[in-house]
């Protein structure tokens, strides 16, 4: 695997040019994050609904692809004829507020755009740009490991991706019970090991893949929860 992409344009306009693309870029031995590879597609009111998007609404569609563009190495934007659309307009943008290479198959027909990628006219010219870093992009700190963006990237490679949300759930039951199975096992015998810190990992790339798979943060959620619940529980000061 060399990268992993988004793709991002008008899929009213391109859809044939996306499936193109991400064709192109798996043969470049890159994993795509979204839109996962299609048969058939519909729309919703404007919205294009692919079949491997499953049965989730279009808020939770959009809201996946937004967490998979920052998990990617760079953005891909088809659009023919230099068209964006106000969707694929705020992805660019939000592509460059998350430090996000933007990489387009035509020159934008809104000059301000233009200031926010680079035209590449093809999937091999964009990664032969990237790996040349001849790319401006923000500066960021330092990454550190981030497990939710593992957790995509094992689901893209391995085909996990197309799972529902009721098979993850159901995967995350089983799990959730061989955890127990080894907390009662190390009770009975503490000094054999029988695979806690395995099943814990599980359960929680089984969390991760949930949130993937459903546009969520899991971090930014956990750090408002946790601190919603500290405000709640926290223990009071006495004073005096």
């Amino acid at each position: 695997m060399k990268y992993s992409i988004t793709i991002s344009g008008s899929f009213q306009r391109a859809i044939t040019e996306i499936r193109k693309d991400i064709k192109s870029f798996e043969y470049l031995e890159c994993v795509i994050l979204s839109p996962r590879m299609f048969k058939s597609y519909r729309n919703d009111d404007g919205f294009v609904i692919l079949d491997s998007d499953g049965n989730r609404r279009p808020a939770a569609i959009h809201n996946r692809h937004l967490v998979s563009i920052s998990q990617s190495s760079f953005l891909w934007v088809r659009n023919p004829a230099g068209y964006i659309g106000t969707s694929t307009a705020m992805e660019i943008g939000y592509s460059h507020a998350m430090g996000i290479p933007v990489f387009s198959s035509n020159k934008s027909s809104d000059a301000s755009l233009n200031r926010y990628m680079v035209v590449a006219g093809s999937p091999n010219k964009a990664i032969a740009l990237f790996e040349q870093r001849n790319v401006p992009v923000p500066s960021q700190p330092a990454s550190t490991y981030d497990p939710q963006s593992e957790v995509a990237y094992m689901a893209a490679t391995c085909g996990f991706d197309k799972e529902s949300d009721e098979e993850i759930l159901s995967f995350l039951d089983e799990e959730i019970i061989e955890l127990k199975e080894a907390v009662s096992k190390n009770a009975i015998d503490p000094l054999e090991p029988h695979g806690i810190q395995e099943e814990l990992a599980d359960c929680a790339i089984y969390l991760y893949h949930f949130a993937n798979q459903s546009g969520i943060n899991l971090s930014d959620a956990m750090k408002r929860k946790v601190a919603r619940n500290i405000i709640r529980w926290g223990r009071r000061k006495k004073v005096g």
